[in-house]
């Protein structure tokens, strides 16, 4: 269902997913964190990613997240994926494209 909604270098990482954490403050109407929780992959060090979203009165939006600590040349987000073979690509489709990473 999430297919969809992920590019195709996405569903690769994503298939490394093992949970999904979202934690509500105290006062839900003040924010929440996601934690997505990933086994060892060949695209970053990290094995938990987070994103906190805060919500003030005033209607203002404050995001923050973890940095990624990318594999040597595996920064999809710079236009770099990973390939079957191990092989580095650069990313084809010009187009501005939404991802999973680009929010972080």
């Amino acid at each position: 269902m999430l297919g969809e909604l992920l590019t195709e270098d996405d569903q690769k990482i994503f298939k490394h997913l093992v949970s999904i954490d979202v934690d509500e403050f105290q006062d839900i109407k003040s924010g929440y964190s996601i934690t997505l929780a990933f086994s060892s992959n060949p695209y970053f060090e990290d094995t938990k990613l987070t994103k906190t979203c805060s919500f003030s009165d005033d209607g203002k939006i404050t995001v923050k997240a973890t940095t990624i600590n990318w594999k040597d040349g595996m920064d999809i987000a710079n236009g770099k994926a990973y390939t079957e073979n191990g092989e580095k690509r650069l990313l084809i489709d010009e187009r501005e494209t939404s991802s999973f990473h680009s929010s972080y």
